[in-house]
């Protein structure tokens, strides 16, 4: 089928074939023959670059044109995927005759109403903040006509699975007119999926650039059909000489690695012998292009040796990826590697899941991967993300997987369980945990008049209803209801005989901050019992809640952190919680993890550099990253919490911690950092050389800060005017 032959008005086709759509693919074709044009729900389950987004823009013009008043939301699990897409649509849609489309992303801030975005058609956002904005009930929530799940396999995430769920049951429950499409890599058990929305099924193993999968050992590739091929033995090792082979045909590879030191250790390999073939595979140009690279790697955030190794690499075509990286660096790995310029990338499959970055050959080293301590063998699911990553459209014939083995007697095993495999089925995970809490309580703070039938009726929206027993989800039910009154969140009220679900204040808000109830009730209960507490008790109770992520435990922390504890008079007490006189172990897993997170973030906003934390605790600059972004949330619920209990000098004690974990700073250099473009460096020099307040800053002339290191005369007149806006 042409682009020609669809119903859409002539201008949009000459507009999206101007684009480069020209001829559907299979998968597009199948999509419209099942109605996505007619209002139908829609599951499509099919391979990693197959034209899954294509059908959701058919969608979006298609409502646009007869449904306009309507709002379309794309929801995506990362920001930087929400970005991806907000630009690719942008981008579309400028170019497509259809007057003015307003796209707007939404991303961060869970404690916004989200009002700005009445005046948006299309909404790009990601699961946990469109599940935040149902919880404030902004006035055009209920006029969103189409809802694209992309990603929709992670319903079975344990962390997000229930995001996906309770977004989905919340429109279906209220009988809002809305068109659902998911969109999917590969699902067993689609038929699941495709139930619980009332809507079609599109399952289709096409894919515009074939798939070859197969397992190498020891120069051979072993194919599932028993063809065995051997590669030339260059260097000795064979997945460098299959890199050197896919670099001969011009094609770009994807290693996937178990770990991140893994990762770096491969990449650093790699790095050393391509240092022979930079000429035979770059001409001057690119050499001088990776050269320019590898300097702006060091010019992005604070100087790291992990930043460093990264530059060095960055020379000969190569880099890691993990999510130790900053974001920064990650993103600038990620362009370098879509222009074609970086040719190899070792990652930790954290990458399968995220940004698209095809390349011509995938090599997978691992098929076992160490979970809580314990080895244990990767699933299908995750195997089949990382070798879908293989065959660039455009540019590659034929896509290449290997998955690696150093093993002889594993190579029928991995041909069986997992190229030839069948991937694991998607189950719903709102039973588990506390995601049933989450979603009822969301429920009930934002729906008026929230009795037992609406309880039922919301619950027969979710997957969990088809893929469990009902009684078992009812019992559920009641344990969760039962716990939200526990924790002082919900209120319950009978009527004529029936039951009748109230929020409480306390409830609500916590509903509305995006945090576990249990996280809301333990900082309540803080809140109730604390009045003045030291900048580390502050920081205790923020690492102890459930939401707070917690970092590693080495061997060699827990001498540190015990020496640390029993240096200080106000921290030995913390001496008696790690210790545990119960168990065979010395010290107490959990709470050790509790107490190094807090020195961790007490070094922070006390402007140790990220290399000094690395150093010291192990804590990469995206570990840091994450752990100060998630106190800096929790602290500002902290506050929110004390408010309603009453205790205004806890909630400003809290409201002050904010804004130092969100800069890393101490708190003589709060106000400085209320002025955009000064970052806790900048602030830091600032201070020193004697302007410590934002009117000092004010009443300061250009010429006043020219002598400050790193400030020049465009930088200082730009600082001095965004100081007197704040007057």
């Amino acid at each position: 089928m042409y682009i020609d032959e669809l119903p859409l008005p002539n201008e949009v086709i000459e507009g999206l074939k101007k684009i480069g759509y020209k001829k559907l693919y299979p998968p597009q074709i199948e999509a419209i023959k099942k109605g996505l044009l007619e209002g139908k729900n829609l599951i499509v389950a099919t391979p990693t670059a197959s034209g899954k987004t294509f059908i959701a823009i058919l969608l979006m013009i298609k409502k646009i044109l007869h449904q306009r008043d309507g709002k379309i939301v794309y929801l995506v699990p990362l920001k930087a995927l929400a970005n991806e897409k907000y630009q690719e649509f942008k981008d579309i849609f400028g170019k497509i005759k259809l007057g003015k489309i307003n796209i707007m992303i939404s991303t961060g801030d869970y404690d916004s109403k989200g009002e700005e975005l009445r005046k948006a058609h299309i909404i790009v956002a990601t699961y946990e903040k469109m599940d935040s904005l149902i919880r404030h009930s902004p006035t055009w929530i209920k006029k969103v006509r189409t809802l694209v799940i992309d990603e929709a396999h992670l319903i079975g995430s344990v962390d997000r699975g229930y995001v996906i769920e309770n977004i989905i049951m919340r429109y279906r429950s209220e009988g809002i007119p809305i068109q659902i499409l998911m969109l999917s890599a590969t699902i067993s058990n689609i038929e699941h999926l495709s139930r619980w929305i009332e809507g079609e099924e599109v399952k289709n193993d096409w894919r515009p650039v074939p798939l070859r999968e197969a397992v190498l050992y020891d120069h051979e590739i072993y194919h599932p059909d028993g063809n065995v091929e051997k590669i030339e033995n260059i260097t000795g090792d064979p997945i460098m000489d299959k890199v050197i082979h896919t670099l001969k045909e011009h094609g770009q590879i994807l290693i996937f690695t178990q770990s991140r030191n893994e990762a770096r250790r491969k990449a650093k390999k790699i790095a050393n012998i391509m240092r022979r073939y930079l000429n035979e595979f770059f001409n001057e140009r690119e050499i001088n292009l990776l050269n320019l690279y590898s300097q702006k790697v060091l010019k992005i955030g604070e100087q790291t040796k992990l930043n460093e190794e990264l530059s060095k690499l960055i020379k000969y075509g190569v880099a890691f990826h993990h999510a130790g990286l900053g974001l920064q660096h990650r993103i600038l790995i990620e362009n370098i590697y879509r222009d074609g310029l970086l040719k190899i990338i070792t990652a930790t499959p954290t990458l399968a899941s995220g940004v698209n970055l095809p390349s011509r050959t995938v090599i997978i080293t691992y098929a076992t991967r160490r979970f809580a301590g314990y080895e244990d063998t990767i699933n299908v699911f995750e195997y089949k993300q990382m070798a879908g990553r293989a065959g660039r459209p455009k540019y590659d014939e034929l896509g290449e997987a290997y998955l690696y083995t150093r093993n002889q007697w594993n190579i029928d095993y991995l041909i069986t369980s997992y190229i030839l495999g069948d991937i694991e089925p998607i189950v719903s995970k709102l039973l588990e945990d506390e995601n049933l809490d989450k979603v009822l309580l969301s429920f009930i703070s934002s729906t008026n008049g929230v009795d037992e039938t609406k309880i039922h009726f919301y619950l027969s929206k979710s997957l969990a209803k088809i893929q469990y027993d009902e009684k078992r989800l009812v019992r559920h039910g009641e344990h969760s209801l039962n716990r939200l009154k526990l924790y002082n969140m919900i209120d319950i009220a009978e009527n004529e005989g029936r039951k009748f679900y109230i929020p409480t204040p306390l409830g609500k808000r916590v509903s509305e901050l995006y945090i576990s109830p249990s996280t809301g009730a333990y900082l309540h209960k803080i809140s109730l019992t604390e009045n003045e507490l030291s900048e580390f008790e502050l920081l205790y109770h923020l690492s102890k809640t459930k939401d707070m992520i917690k970092t590693g435990v080495r061997k060699k922390d827990t001498s540190r952190i015990i020496g640390l504890l029993e240096l200080e008079d106000n921290l030995r007490k913390f001496l008696e919680i790690v210790y545990s006189p119960f168990s065979n172990a010395l010290f107490e897993e959990d709470e050790m993890a509790v107490i190094k997170t807090t020195f961790v973030l007490e070094d922070w906003i006390n402007e140790r550099s990220e290399e000094d934390i690395r150093e010291k605790w192990g804590v990469e600059p995206g570990d840091l990253y994450a752990l100060y972004t998630t106190a800096e949330w929790l602290s500002y619920a902290a506050s929110e919490i004390a408010k309603i209990s009453g205790n205004k000098e806890l909630a400003k004690e809290y409201t002050v911690l904010t804004h130092r974990l969100r800069y890393g700073v101490k708190e003589e250099l709060v106000s400085l950092t209320l002025i955009p473009d000064i970052g806790r460096k900048r602030a830091r020099i600032l201070y020193n050389n004697g302007f410590k307040t934002v009117y000092d800053i004010k009443k300061a002339r250009p010429q006043d800060l020219l002598g400050i290191p790193g400030i020049g005369p465009t930088l200082a007149k730009k600082i001095i005017e965004e100081a007197s806006k704040l007057f």
